[in-house]
């Protein structure tokens, strides 16, 4: 194949749909709380498999060429970490009616 087929399907679907998403929250639609939560949780999720990908495949061997230490362990724990912000708050808001006026 020429193209990874996961490009296109993050072109092609999953960005498209995030703006659409940033849309219905900036509209405070329905859709936009529940495929925003959908949204940062996958992103966190992601984010930490990967972490936690690249810091196994570094374990298993040093030289390999498909992992890159511990270079990109920490930056997407960090991602991991700064998703959980507002993702936390969210929750927090959705789950929790009336805490968000504390």
């Amino acid at each position: 194949m020429t193209t990874n087929p996961i490009y296109v399907q993050d072109l092609a679907v999953w960005l498209p749909l995030a703006a659409v998403t940033a849309v219905w929250l900036w509209r405070r639609r329905s859709w936009g709380l529940v495929v925003g939560g959908a949204y940062l949780t996958m992103w966190v999720l992601e984010s930490l498999t990967i972490a936690t990908d690249q810091w196994f495949g570094h374990q298993a061997d040093h030289a390999s060429p498909v992992v890159s230490s511990s270079s990109m362990v920490l930056p997407f724990a960090a991602f991991a970490l700064i998703g959980c912000v507002p993702l936390v708050l969210l929750l927090r808001r959705l789950l929790l009616p009336g805490a968000h006026h504390a």
